[in-house]
């Protein structure tokens, strides 16, 4: 059987890791002083993360990032099993 590589989606293409694991965890519903404790970092940090986000794709608001990654998540998930 062959192997299957696992598809890179555009969203771990486009950011860096970091800044997809606070992504997740925006679209989580994590307020950034939940993710600065769960990852231990700075809320300053975190805040910088969310607003590398919100600019690399053009976004306005945390929900927007949590509908980007749902999205990105569900399109490689439908692929499935045939």
């Amino acid at each position: 059987m062959a192997s299957r590589s696992p598809r890179i989606t555009r969203v771990q293409h486009e950011l860096g890791a970091r800044e997809v694991v606070v992504g997740r965890l925006v679209a989580e519903g994590l307020t950034n002083k939940q993710i600065a404790a769960r990852l231990f970092l700075s809320d300053r940090t975190v805040e910088s993360h969310v607003r590398h986000i919100l600019n690399k794709f053009g976004l306005s608001s945390r929900v927007q990032i949590a509908s980007r990654f749902s999205r990105d998540v569900s399109s490689t998930t439908s692929t499935g099993s045939r």
